[in-house]
């Protein structure tokens, strides 16, 4: 319900750019929408375990807010990380 409150109310999710990274992995799905100085990046664990997450290094931004996710112990900074199975976090990133 949060998800789809967030995606109606939010323009960058209606207008912004999209780009994915990790296109050929099965584990995590992993994009972003931009728009103006603002990106979002979406990052998603498909697996029923544990996955290393590794921050692209071409993403560049100076400063990030974790807004969304489905464990409440997420880690509100993005980073390299561990995910939890089935996880989705969405960050808020200002270039």
């Amino acid at each position: 319900k949060d998800l789809i409150k967030f995606r109606k109310g939010n323009r960058i999710i209606i207008s912004g750019t999209y780009k994915e990274y990790f296109p050929t992995s099965d584990d995590i799905y992993v994009y972003e929408r931009a728009l103006e100085n603002e990106k979002l990046i979406i990052i998603s664990n498909f697996r029923n375990k544990n996955i290393r997450f590794r921050l692209p290094k071409e993403l560049k931004f100076n400063s990030s807010e974790l807004i969304l996710s489905n464990y409440p112990d997420a880690d509100q900074a993005i980073g390299d990380s561990i995910l939890k199975p089935y996880e989705t976090r969405v960050y808020k990133l200002i270039v």
